[in-house]
């Protein structure tokens, strides 16, 4: 069966539960807490993780004691997602602005306006290619398989939810872990979280503390790959302009 004649799990002309009061403030708790995770290992590591599969385990596990409908989970789930997504999206541009003397600082109130407007165009955009991107692809989606497998839960049989009851519990204890491991290396300074010792490549030293000599090191080593980068691209370029400025033979 094609995409473009796929039946919802829920029909249109079933009226089920969805904009409710606590699927709105589900997905504003997930949105903040996923949101602040993100931009935190993002600026600290340069990376983020996607929350759509963590969002659906923690919307379903909030929403579970009032019995939720599938798409007051997914609601929930969105929430986070979006956080994660907007997060994202900040922490990898706004501070360019600081970088580049544009800003001597991060505004705030510029910053949230500037979320907002993005978040609004990326969901204009979303609802304008949604048929080009998804519908008219044969794209697997492995991701948002596993999350409706995931959400399906929520109306499914009561072993399937004591599964995904037991993924909650998991999750939450290794939330707690994290944190006490966190306190324990910022606070307590019980072990360090970086590499304190050098190891020599050649006569250079890397994996080692960041000195003043080192950066200097490392910055020359950085300016001379990028000087032999362009000068190799520089001759392809003269070579190519040869090739074509060159007579032909007889």
């Amino acid at each position: 069966m094609s995409r473009e004649d796929f039946q919802p799990l829920i029909p249109p002309e079933k009226i089920v539960p969805e904009l409710t009061i606590k699927a709105v403030l589900v997905g504003v708790i997930l949105a903040i807490i996923m949101g602040s995770a993100n931009a935190y290992l993002g600026l600290y590591a340069g990376m983020t993780v996607s929350a759509a599969i963590p969002g659906a385990i923690m919307a379903l596990a909030l929403l579970k004691p009032f019995k939720p409908s599938v798409l007051e989970v997914t609601l929930g789930m969105m929430g986070a997602a979006a956080g994660e997504a907007l997060a994202a999206g900040v922490i990898f541009t706004i501070p360019a602005l600081v970088v580049i003397g544009a800003w001597q600082q991060i505004h705030y109130i510029e910053t949230t306006v500037i979320a907002l407007i993005g978040g609004v165009l990326g969901v204009l955009w979303m609802v304008l290619l949604r048929r080009a991107l998804i519908v008219k692809t044969d794209l697997p989606f492995p991701e948002g398989i596993a999350v409706a497998a995931v959400i399906n839960t929520a109306v499914g049989s009561e072993e399937e939810e004591e599964e995904t009851a037991g993924g909650s519990v998991w999750m939450l204890i290794g939330a707690v872990l994290a944190g006490i491991v966190k306190f324990c290396q910022v606070s307590l300074n019980v072990f360090k979280g970086k590499i304190e010792y050098v190891v020599n490549a050649g006569k250079y030293g890397v994996l080692g503390k960041s000195t003043t000599a080192s950066a200097e090191k490392g910055r020359k080593v950085f300016e001379a790959v990028v000087n032999e980068l362009v000068k190799h691209v520089n001759q392809l370029k003269m070579m190519r302009i040869e090739d074509l400025t060159a007579k032909p033979k007889v």
